[in-house]
């Protein structure tokens, strides 16, 4: 609760993105029904303002860490995933198509095929482990 209360502020930096913080993880998303440019824009603008607020509090971001992930309707699923890399001093915050969200597995369609799959394969090496 304590570090919550640490970090209640970091919201008030950003002006085109929302946070979604739990614990000590924090996702920034934005959306642009229009522009992938203006998403980018967006995101990078905010990650700048998260970054001086970081170095403010005497934290850091870890870029190994972070991913950048389009999601995409499925109606607009012809449209072309980017290879878009968002730039952070002197590394890039690289694209991903799946993540680990809070222990559930998110792809950039937002099915649930890859969270399933990853149950899957979990539980099964379980029952593997046991049987040998």
């Amino acid at each position: 609760m304590l570090f919550l209360s640490y970090i209640n502020d970091l919201t008030l930096v950003l002006s085109h993105s929302c946070a979604d913080n739990f614990a000590v993880d924090t996702t920034l998303s934005t959306h642009n029904n229009k522009s992938l440019d203006v998403v980018i824009s967006s995101l990078t603008n905010d990650l700048s303002h998260v970054d001086r607020w970081f170095q403010h509090n005497h934290k850091s971001i870890n870029s190994d860490k972070s991913n950048v992930m389009f999601i995409i309707s499925r109606q607009n699923c012809q449209i072309q995933q980017p290879n878009t890399e968002i730039p952070y001093h002197d590394s890039v915050i690289k694209s991903c198509s799946t993540a680990k969200l809070l222990g559930v597995t998110v792809n950039n369609s937002l099915s649930w095929n890859d969270h399933i799959e990853t149950v899957i394969n979990k539980k099964c090496n379980t029952y593997l482990y046991i049987l040998s």
